[in-house]
């Protein structure tokens, strides 16, 4: 798996999360102006990791009737995975331009693994790696709006509820932080996701996004 950090929103995140937090989940005011300013990461499967998936229906060649994939498609990488992450001040609330330089404090959102490559800890790898990116940052606490759903999870992964439980569009969510290692090793962005199987997977994962942050 490989992830990449964009300053604007890639066509294949804005796919990932109408298919996610739209269309599975019935979120209807998924996009907003926090888009335009903050990190998006996007974690795209390596063809060696696609090919362990179930062949999907491909044409068939005429006189061998061997299943035919293109070269470009091949080659074309597959994301998997986002997340977003922006300069915020201890409540989830933005920060300006001139102030997110230096940021302490940074929200994590939009945090959504596409549905087949649920329950390979994806989730844990794309949040480690926003996490290791706001580090690398100058930043030093992260917080995060969660579905309640979602609570376990991310406690598992060091955050702490905080303030009260509220609604985003019906769904409950609770505020969480966790404080940054500054010892913390840099964390590479690869790793290998192993087995297809659900047996391989012993954590089980959020089915979408897990940290939505609506600004109204």
């Amino acid at each position: 798996m490989r992830c990449k950090v964009y300053s604007y929103l890639p066509a294949q995140t804005r796919q990932l999360r109408e298919q996610i937090f739209v269309q599975e989940q019935g979120f209807q005011q998924e996009f907003d102006e926090i888009d335009e300013h903050c990190q998006h990461l996007l974690a795209f499967a390596d063809p060696s990791e696609r090919a362990g998936m179930d062949a999907p229906d491909l044409p068939q060649n005429a006189n061998t009737g061997e299943r035919v994939e293109s070269r470009g498609e091949l080659q074309e990488p597959q994301a998997i995975a986002t997340a977003r992450f922006f300069a915020s001040t201890p409540s989830g609330e933005p920060l300006a331009a001139d102030q997110a330089e230096g940021a302490a404090t940074y929200t994590v959102g939009r945090v959504a693994v596409d549905q087949a490559w649920r329950g390979q800890h994806i989730g844990t790898l794309v949040l480690a790696t926003a996490e290791a990116a706001i580090s690398q940052r100058g930043g030093q606490t992260v917080v995060l709006h969660a579905q309640e759903q979602a609570q376990d999870f991310y406690h598992k992964q060091g955050y702490q509820a905080f303030g009260e439980r509220d609604f985003d569009e019906d769904c409950p969510h609770v505020w969480m932080r966790k404080e940054l290692k500054s010892s913390s090793p840099h964390i590479q962005h690869m790793w290998p996701l192993g087995s297809r199987s659900g047996s391989a997977a012993s954590q089980a994962e959020p089915n979408a996004e897990n940290a939505r942050k609506s600004e109204e």
